[in-house]
This record gives structure tokens, C-alpha cells and sequence, in this order.
């Protein structure tokens, strides 16, 4: 049989435990609102007769998703606050090519063609026959929480999934 003390009020003498705020702000950040990155880019192959991205033209990169994301979770009891801030995206470009890109530049239809991008480019040196690139983007987060007066700061990374990016050679054709 355990015997505990008893406390002043009856209880057991025991204090209830200490929820430390940063091991619940861990916690909460696995339950943080941020979506998958989607890889996005332009010039889209959909928009050539070749539905293929092409050797040595300009692409550029981004995703679709805001810079900031902002929430109050309860966990373990307690109530936080929580910011993510993008601190970069990291797109893994299927050839071998890491971009880390601060700040990413949308690609849009108004765009001159053949334009470089002046956030987050690239031009793929090969083709990428037989098959396609597997283009992954990757947000890194700086989260601050802040609870019970106490705040921290943590790092937080989401993979989206990957996005097929067919590229070819275009070669030109004497007739005549």
C-alpha cells in the first residue's frame, strides 16, 4: 500500500507538475497551420506546343504560400502564440541544383520572354530525357512563441510534394 503525505488543504503534499513552455511550444509547432510548399514554375510547359520546359531558357521558381503565419494553440494546458516567418525556400531542382532563395518573384503571363528571374532562377543544362525532373520546394520557418511570459524562438521545415518538370532540347531545322 502507498502512503503519501497529506497536504495542507487534504492533498497529497505533492505540487502539481511544471509544464515547462518551451517543450509545449515543440509540441505545438508539429500542429502549427502552415500548408506544403508547392513548387511553382514559370514559364509553365503548358504554355509551349512542346509541353516541355526548354535546355538553357530561363525558369523561375517560387511558391504560392504567404511569408508569415500567425496562431494561438493550447497545449499541455497552456496557451501560445505563435509566428512563422519565412526565412528561406529551398528548391531542389532534380538535376543535382540546390536554389535557397529569400524571397521568391511569381513568374506571370505579362513577363518578357526569355526573362531572368531576379529572385529564384535557373537554367537546366540537360535534358531530361528519358523521364522528367522531380522539382521539391522546402519552406525553413523561424517560429517565436511566446507563453506564461516566457518566449523562444525555433526552426521548423516543410517539404512539399515533388512536381514533375519535363525539359528538352530544342534544335533548329533547315527546310527547303
Amino acid at each position: 500500500m502507498l502512503i503519501f503525505p497529506q497536504g495542507p488543504g487534504g492533498g497529497t503534499g505533492f505540487a502539481a507538475p511544471q509544464i515547462n513552455p518551451a517543450i509545449a511550444a515543440r509540441s505545438a509547432l508539429l500542429r502549427l497551420p502552415i500548408p506544403m510548399p508547392e513548387a511553382q514554375i514559370g514559364p509553365p510547359p503548358s504554355v509551349n506546343e512542346w509541353n516541355m520546359a526548354a535546355v538553357g531558357y530561363p525558369l523561375w521558381f517560387w511558391t504560392s504560400d504567404t511569408d508569415t503565419h500567425a496562431t494561438t494553440i493550447t497545449e499541455q494546458g497552456i496557451t501560445l502564440t505563435l509566428t512563422a516567418t519565412r526565412r528561406t525556400t529551398r528548391f531542389d531542382l532534380g538535376d543535382g541544383t540546390t536554389l535557397f532563395c529569400g524571397t521568391t518573384t511569381p513568374w506571370g503571363p505579362h513577363i518578357e520572354p526569355g526573362a531572368e528571374s531576379p529572385t529564384c532562377g535557373h537554367r537546366y543544362e540537360e535534358p531530361s530525357l528519358p523521364g522528367t525532373y522531380a522539382v521539391t520546394a522546402t519552406t525553413v520557418w523561424d517560429v517565436t512563441w511566446s507563453a506564461l511570459g516566457q518566449t523562444g524562438t525555433l526552426d521548423f521545415e516543410r517539404t512539399g510534394p515533388a512536381v514533375q518538370l519535363p525539359v528538352g532540347e530544342l534544335h533548329a531545322l533547315r527546310t527547303g
